[in-house]
C-alpha cells in the first residue's frame, strides 16, 4: 500500500490541507478542480482510508488524514534538507574528499596540494589513505576512496588513469660509498651493488625492477623495507644503494647525507597518475581536486623536483 504513494501525491495532499479547499489548491497549483479531486480520490483508494470529510464548505481532516499529514510534514522537511545537502555538495560547502595515494606522492607532494585545496574549500573534510600502490588500488576498487594517486599507469576493465605531473627516479648512495667517487657508472656495474628496495606491490619497487629488466639485468636485493624513509636510513647506514624519487631526497642531498650516483640511464622521468573507477561519477569534491591536480603550474607543489634537477 505505502509503496504506491509518491511524492507528488503527498505534495498535493499537503497543499489541500494547508489551503483548506480544493478550489484554492487548484488555483494555486494551476490545475483544474476535477484533477485535484481525482488525485485525492486516487490517494484515498490506494491507502484504503478517507483523508477528508466535508463539514459545511470546509474540508476537515479525518483521523487518518491527521496521521498522514504529520508524516507528510516530516517527509517534506526531509526532502527540503536533502535538496539543501545536495546543493551544498555541488557548491563544495559540504562533503568529503577521499583520496588514496602511494607513499612518495602522499608524503612529499600531497600535503601541499591538500593545503591549497582546503584554502579554497574550507568546509570540505579530507580523508587520506597512504599505502603501497597495490593497496591503494584495492581501496579504489572497493569504493573506499574516490580517486587514487600513483606512479604507475593503471588501465584496466574497471580503472582508468591519466598523467598529471612528473618526477625523477635517481640512484643514491652514502657519500663514502666507492661508487660516489665515480663520474660515470654503467647499468651493469650498478646492478652488482647491494640494493635496498621497497616490498613487492609498491610503485617504487616496480619502477626500479622495470629499469633493470629493460637492460637485461636483475638488482642484487640486500634488504626489503616497507617505508621509503627507512630505505633512506638504511642507505645512509651503509646497507646498500637505492633508487628513489627526487622528492624523497631533497634534504639528504642538500646536506650531503646522500649523494646522487651518475648511473647511465638515470635519472628516469616518471609520471604520476590520477586513477579513477570507469563506472560511476566522481564526487563533486573529487572532481574539484582533480581539476587542481591538472593545473601544471600550480603554486609550488611540484617545485622540489625541479629544484633537484641540478643536485648531484
Amino acid at each position: 500500500m505505502a509503496k504506491l504513494m509518491n511524492l507528488r501525491q503527498l505534495e498535493l495532499f499537503a497543499a489541500v490541507v494547508e489551503r483548506g479547499s480544493i478550489t484554492r489548491t487548484a488555483e494555486a497549483l494551476h490545475i483544474s478542480q476535477p484533477a485535484v479531486s481525482a488525485r485525492l480520490h486516487a490517494l484515498e483508494q490506494e491507502l484504503g482510508e478517507k483523508l477528508f470529510m466535508q463539514v459545511g464548505r470546509q474540508l476537515v481532516l479525518t483521523a487518518a488524514g491527521h496521521e498522514l499529514y504529520q508524516h507528510t510534514e516530516r517527509i517534506m522537511q526531509a526532502v527540503d534538507e536533502a535538496e539543501l545537502a545536495l546543493a551544498d555538495l555541488r557548491s563544495l560547502e559540504r562533503g568529503t574528499l577521499r583520496v588514496a595515494a602511494s607513499s612518495t606522492f602522499g608524503c612529499y607532494v600531497l600535503p601541499t596540494l591538500l593545503a591549497s585545496f582546503q584554502r579554497s574549500h574550507p568546509s570540505l573534510r579530507l580523508a587520506v589513505e597512504l599505502h603501497n600502490q597495490q593497496q591503494v588500488l584495492e581501496l579504489l576498487r572497493h569504493g573506499q576512496v574516490d580517486i587514487a594517486l600513483t606512479s604507475l599507469d593503471h588501465q584496466a576493465a574497471d580503472l582508468v588513469s591519466e598523467p598529471f605531473a612528473q618526477h625523477q627516479l635517481i640512484a643514491v648512495a652514502p657519500p663514502q660509498h666507492p661508487l660516489a667517487q665515480l663520474r660515470r657508472i654503467t647499468a651493469k656495474r650498478f646492478a652488482t651493488e647491494r640494493m635496498v628496495l621497497r616490498e613487492n606491490g609498491s610503485g617504487l619497487r616496480s619502477a626500479v625492477q622495470a629499469w633493470f629488466e629493460a637492460r637485461g639485468l636483475q638488482p642484487q636485493v640486500a634488504l626489503e623495507l616497507r617505508q621509503n624513509a627507512a630505505i633512506k636510513q638504511a642507505v645512509m647506514a651503509g646497507l646498500g644503494v637505492a633508487g628513489l624519487s627526487t622528492y624523497e631526497c631533497t634534504a639528504e642531498l642538500a646536506s650531503g647525507a646522500l649523494v646522487r650516483l651518475p648511473v647511465d640511464g638515470l635519472p628516469l622521468n616518471q609520471d604520476w597518475f590520477i586513477v579513477m573507477r570507469r563506472e560511476g561519477p566522481l564526487s563533486h569534491a573529487a572532481e574539484a581536486f582533480c581539476q587542481l591536480l591538472r593545473v601544471p603550474d600550480h603554486e609550488t607543489a611540484y617545485a622540489d623536483a625541479e629544484s633537484l634537477q641540478g643536485v648531484v
